[in-house]
């Protein structure tokens, strides 16, 4: 894949090197999260809106509403908005966290040089004697 070029607030696009592209590519995988590990849910009661891990919810899951304290129940075929929503971005979550996972699976481990205390030690093949 060829680098991409980035534009800037100069007029002049600047075109990234092949290593500093995969270098970059490697912290976004590494270093950032994914976006969504956690969804909204809106309360049927009360309609207070919480949050709760895409993982939690599934179908058969129960939760309780942090402020009006009834009881909701989570399942795939819910005729209630708010609990489809909720499921519907679960769904969504836990996918974008899995294709992430794969990814960051299937990338290659970057080159790691040589440290600078080691930097100047070379080994020989040969020993002079």
């Amino acid at each position: 894949m060829a680098a991409p070029v980035l534009a800037t607030t100069t007029a002049k696009p600047f075109k990234l090197s092949s290593d500093t592209w995969d270098q970059l590519k490697f912290h976004i995988q590494s270093h950032c999260r994914p976006r969504m590990s956690s969804v909204q849910i809106q309360c049927t009661r009360c309609k207070n809106v919480f949050r709760d891990r895409a993982g939690r919810l599934q179908d058969g899951y129960s939760r309780q509403c942090p402020s009006c304290e009834v009881v909701l129940f989570f399942a795939e075929d819910s005729q209630h908005p708010f609990i489809k929503r909720a499921m519907r971005n679960a769904r969504k979550a836990r996918k974008e966290m899995r294709e992430a996972m794969v990814a960051k699976l299937a990338a290659p481990e970057p080159r790691t040089g040589q440290s600078r205390r080691f930097a100047g030690r070379a080994r020989s093949g040969e020993r002079e004697g």
